[in-house]
Order: C-alpha cells, then sequence, then structure tokens
C-alpha cells in the first residue's frame, strides 16, 4: 500500500475537519452501503440492494434488545466489519429474526390479554421503524442516539412483565422479604446512574471521544477513521495515517475515506502515495462527485502529462470548472510537447519550457493550486 511508503511526519498545517471525513460524509460506507442500486453498475459491496439492507437491520435486532435492557458496553461508533453488513442471507441473522418475529408475534397474541406489554411492544416497534432501515434507507446501521425514545416502550413491557411477578412474590413472602423486590430494583437503578456518570465524561470534548471510540469499537473502521481525520486537523500527520491505515485495513469501500486521505497526501505535498488513493476511489465509486482535478493536478506535479489531461477531461465532462480544467490540459499538452523537444548543449529553452508551468518548488502555479483545491471542485 501506498500509504505505508508515504513517509508522513509530524509537522505541516492541514485545515481539515474530521467532519470533512464524516459529516461531509452522510455518504460516508455505512451510508453508502444502504444505498440501493438496482441494476446499477456499481460495486455491490458499496452499494446494496433493500434485501441485503432489510437483511442488515435485521442482524442488528440483539443489539437493539442489549442496548435497550442492558447497556453495559457503549460506542459511540457500529461500524463494518463489527457490525456485519449483509451480503446475502447469513446464520448470524438469525438470532435477530427469532427475537424480531418472537416479540412482535407475542404483542398481537397479547392484544386483549396482556394491553400494557402489546402497547410496550407496538410503542417500541413504531418509534424504532424510522431508524431501522426496515422502510427506509437512513444512512446509519446502529445509533444508540436512535433508542432514547424506544427505551420507553420497552420500559413499559418490562414493567408489565415484571408487576406481576413482583405481586407474586409479595404474596408468598410476608415480612421483611417482601421488600426484596423494590431492594432489587433499587440496586439495579444504581448501577445504572453509576454507569452514566462514569460514561459521561467520554463526551467532554472531540479528543476525548474520538480516542475513546477506538477503544470501545477496535474491530469497527469509522471509529479509526474519525480519529485520524481529527489527528490530521491537529497535524499529528503520521498518527493520522497510521489511523487511517487501520481503517482501510478493517474495511476498504468507503470511498470518502481513500478521497480524505489522497487529500491529506496532496495538501502535505506527496502526490505519489495520493494518486492510488484518488483512483481507489473512484474504483469503488465512479460516479463520486469530487476530486478529478486534484487528481489532474498531482498527475501534472509528477510528470505523467497523458494521465492528467485524461483526469482533466474527465472533471470537465463531470461539471468540473472549464477555466481550471482548460488550463490544465493546456498544461498537460505543453509540458508534454516540451518535455519531447530535443534540448541542445547548453541550451536550457527546453527545460525552461517544461518547468516553466512550475514554481520554484515544483508546484503548480498557486492559482491553479488554490482553485484546484476546493474541495467543491470534481
Amino acid at each position: 500500500m501506498c500509504a505505508e511508503a508515504s513517509g508522513i511526519g509530524n509537522t505541516g498545517s492541514v485545515k481539515l475537519s474530521p467532519f470533512a471525513a464524516s459529516s461531509s460524509s452522510h455518504c460516508s460506507a455505512i451510508d453508502i452501503v444502504f444505498v440501493n442500486a438496482s441494476g446499477s453498475s456499481l460495486p455491490k459491496i458499496c452499494h446494496i440492494s433493500s434485501a441485503d439492507r432489510i437483511l442488515t437491520a435485521i442482524g442488528v435486532v440483539p443489539d437493539w434488545f442489549r442496548l435497550l435492557y442492558w447497556p453495559a458496553h457503549l460506542s459511540s461508533e457500529y461500524s463494518p466489519p463489527d457490525t456485519e453488513i449483509a451480503q446475502g442471507p447469513s446464520i448470524s441473522q438469525l438470532p435477530g429474526l427469532v427475537l424480531l418475529v418472537t416479540v412482535l408475534a407475542l404483542g398481537v397474541m397479547l392484544r386483549r390479554k396482556k394491553p400494557a406489554m402489546s402497547f410496550g411492544i407496538a410503542f417500541a416497534a413504531v418509534t424504532l421503524l424510522p431508524s431501522s432501515n426496515f422502510v427506509v434507507t437512513t444512512g446509519i446501521v446502529l445509533a444508540e442516539r436512535t433508542l432514547f425514545l424506544p427505551s420507553l416502550g420497552a420500559m413499559i413491557l418490562l414493567g408489565a412483565v415484571l408487576v406481576p411477578v413482583v405481586d407474586a412474590w409479595r404474596a408468598k413472602h410476608p415480612g421483611p422479604a417482601r421488600l426484596a423486590p423494590q431492594m432489587v430494583c433499587g440496586l439495579v437503578l444504581i448501577t445504572g446512574i453509576v454507569r452514566s456518570e462514569r460514561r459521561a465524561p467520554v463526551w467532554h470534548d472531540n479528543d476525548t471521544l474520538f480516542r475513546r471510540a477506538v477503544v470501545d469499537s477496535p474491530n469497527g473502521y469509522r471509529p479509526h477513521y474519525m480519529l485520524g481525520s481529527w489527528l490530521f486537523q491537529h497535524s499529528h500527520m503520521r498518527e493520522g495515517e497510521a489511523q487511517y491505515k487501520i481503517a482501510l485495513k478493517l474495511f476498504p469501500y468507503d470511498p470518502y475515506m481513500t478521497f480524505n486521505l489522497a487529500e491529506q497526501y496532496r495538501k502535505f505535498g506527496l502526490c505519489a502515495p495520493a494518486i492510488p488513493f484518488y483512483r481507489w476511489t473512484w474504483d469503488l465509486d465512479p460516479d463520486f462527485p469530487m476530486g478529478r482535478t486534484q487528481l489532474a493536478t498531482c498527475l501534472l506535479e509528477v510528470g505523467q502529462y497523458d494521465s492528467a489531461k485524461v483526469a482533466a477531461l474527465g472533471a470537465l465532462n463531470a461539471g468540473g470548472p472549464s477555466r481550471i480544467t482548460h488550463r490544465l490540459i493546456k498544461l498537460a499538452d505543453s509540458s508534454k510537447a516540451a518535455a519531447r523537444s530535443p534540448v541542445k548543449k547548453n541550451d536550457t529553452t527546453g527545460t525552461t519550457a517544461v518547468t516553466r508551468t512550475r514554481t520554484a518548488g515544483g508546484k503548480l502555479p498557486e492559482t491553479l493550486q488554490k482553485a484546484a483545491g476546493k474541495a467543491d471542485v470534481p
């Protein structure tokens, strides 16, 4: 992998918020895998069908129950491969399917005999439905913030189950023993309060949150991706690169991640390792909307003039600004012609022609660099 040999150090300044890697990406890989691509030529691993989207949702049903009834382990991010993205039916989806069918069936069967239980199940199901991916694409696989309202239904169900149990206990155990259910309930509440108090500092600031996320979910790619972007923003280049490499190893199917890593290399003046990641981006998603102008700029930097022209034409066809792309095409043609022209002894004309379009630092003219570096330029 090119990233391994890039040699990024700990100096430099990169103005990329971690949310250029994420909130610029409500279409990150977690989101992209939930785009219905029926009949599309896009790679199946990036754009799955509606059926696979529903199967993925079934696979996370056990996590709903765990988080609603015993949230001992929490995480700010749930992402592949820690959270499985379905590629057809799998045995791993069986527990979720059994739980889902059983609970829904109970809700229907108990609607007359135990209306409180039925109401709790119905309330949880209805409030979960919009973010569940069963009906519409939501862009998330699992997020704890979507469980606040459904947790009310879950507690109604729990209360409806426990009330007759407690009444039966009190009837059989007169005296001090009849207080045991209240004591157990109090102990559970105290445990929950202590757990919440200990968890709250994780959200103190972004640095704490992102670093904790990789501890809570080490096998999910997005915590490493987010932490890497945060480290890049704060000029910790080597550490940021290392986190991106971990994320890529865990889930190499997010075009926003490969694009952002390419951008980091380019902004640090390392076009050679950036180019493969730009190309990787379009291998994942040929319709990816950004980066073609930046790729053309980098190809000119390394002297690949034919490829630079092709990339500039691609940017133009994708709707890129014609002034910049036409200038890139002219630079590619003139630089290629100058490079092929014979250079006489002691004659620096040819050399000057090749380097005329570059500054002393080996970069393209500053005005073109600034224009091509805009994030919204294809």
